[in-house]
């Protein structure tokens, strides 16, 4: 499939991720996946080496033609779009998930001891949520060495979205300037939410849940 080769620096990954996704009955949280699973080189070992190879690679194959027939549609969406004047409109996030084809494929990239939020809100103070922030899930990403690699993958997502919209807005501008690091990640949420008024103040003056501006 020419498709395939075409998309393989970005389709590969997701396309085995999403296999092993399947093989955890819909579970994407990569952490808690077999330790085999957990990180992208080592998964491909394993999946080449495995009793399950011919079913891995008959997944990847099914994931890998869905992305296709996804592509396909869009396109021709955008060719009846631009025949007829009409600008499609996409969308740039300002965060990647934690459990994502991403993360997953390149941890490098983001510091997984930190969660990225919004910061409070000063409007709303009933709740220690909104004292504190919002927990989005999404990762930070990392400086130095890693950059030129972030550079290129934002470049691979530009180009492929530019194929198939005219526009491309970015989702809620003020998450680029105005993010929130959380020290802890997304499974530890649940010991923070439901806070009494009284812990969520403790927190806040310095408590393990103490924020810290990214």
């Amino acid at each position: 499939m020419q498709f395939r080769k075409d998309n393989a620096a970005w389709l590969e990954e997701f396309t085995l991720f999403r296999t092993l996704v399947d093989a955890h009955d819909g579970n994407t949280c990569w952490p808690s996946w077999q330790e085999e699973y957990r990180e992208y080189t080592s998964a491909i070992k394993a999946v080449s080496k495995g009793a399950l190879k011919a079913k891995f690679e008959e997944q990847q194959t099914f994931w890998a033609f869905v992305q296709w027939v996804a592509w396909s549609q869009w396109g021709d969406i955008k060719a009846l779009a631009d025949k007829k004047a009409v600008a499609l409109m996409g969308d740039l996030p300002f965060g990647v998930s934690r459990y994502s084809a991403d993360v997953w494929a390149h941890p490098e990239l983001f510091d997984l001891k930190w969660s990225c939020g919004a910061p409070p809100k000063p409007t709303s103070k009933e709740t220690y949520s909104s004292r504190s922030g919002d927990r989005t899930g999404a990762c930070l990403t990392t400086m130095g060495s890693a950059c030129k690699r972030k550079l290129q993958m934002v470049e691979t997502t530009s180009s492929i979205h530019h194929e198939i919209i005219s526009l491309l807005p970015i989702d809620h501008v003020l998450g680029f300037f105005r993010v929130y690091a959380f020290p802890w990640i997304p499974e530890r949420n649940g010991e923070f939410i439901d806070l009494t008024k009284e812990t969520g103040e403790e927190i806040d003056r310095g408590g393990p849940a103490a924020l810290q501006t990214a």
